[in-house]
């Protein structure tokens, strides 16, 4: 057997087991997994806060409201968590029925999400108790665009602006803490 073909015979292999592992229902369901979910109304700048956060170009960024018709995830291992990052659509009264679906999918993602990101330009707080269910998951409020609004007066607001890349490595270091927060009590757990 030459090189060139045991080598072909393993890049098959490890394609296989691959496979096996992405499709596996316990890959995709461990009780370790951590869930962030972004979200808030249209035009918050959540589709932009994904593409930061996950340094690609994934989701799709316009002026134009209920762009995000869908859901968007991405998967990321920090801390030995997997961790999906979720883009939703924006939360408002919809009158067309893709956006009203996408709409209802926000909320589903909202509830299995041990975190919630929910961004907003004037004031997250006050925005989210207007569309949260329930408030057990921890909640980040993000006020966006402070290049062009002045910062609302809540102290528990953390201020970015997507466009000038401000206030991402504060965000990032709170969401640091809340993954390793998860990690221990997962370890002590099991």
């Amino acid at each position: 057997v030459s090189f060139k073909t045991y080598k072909n015979k393993l890049i098959k292999i490890d394609r296989e087991i691959s496979k096996i592992i992405n499709e596996s229902f316990l890959i995709n369901n461990k009780d370790g997994d951590f869930r962030i979910c972004i979200a808030g109304k249209t035009n918050a700048g959540k589709s932009s806060l994904f593409n930061l956060l996950t340094g690609q170009d994934r989701a799709i960024v316009t002026n134009i409201h209920g762009t995000t018709r869908d859901i968007i995830t991405a998967e990321m291992i920090i801390k030995d968590i997997n961790v999906t990052l979720i883009d939703t659509a924006g939360l408002r009264r919809a009158k067309n029925i893709v956006e009203k679906k996408g709409i209802v999918k926000s909320f589903q993602e909202i509830e299995k999400s041990n975190v919630i990101l929910f961004v907003d330009d004037k004031n997250p707080e006050a925005e989210a108790k207007k569309h949260l269910i329930k408030n057990n998951q921890a909640v980040l409020f993000i006020q966006n665009k402070i290049d062009k609004k002045d910062q609302s007066k809540n102290k528990d607001t953390i201020f970015i602006s997507c466009k000038n890349n401000v206030g991402i490595k504060e965000l990032f270091t709170e969401l640091l803490t809340l993954i390793e927060k998860h990690r221990r009590s997962f370890l002590h757990i099991n």
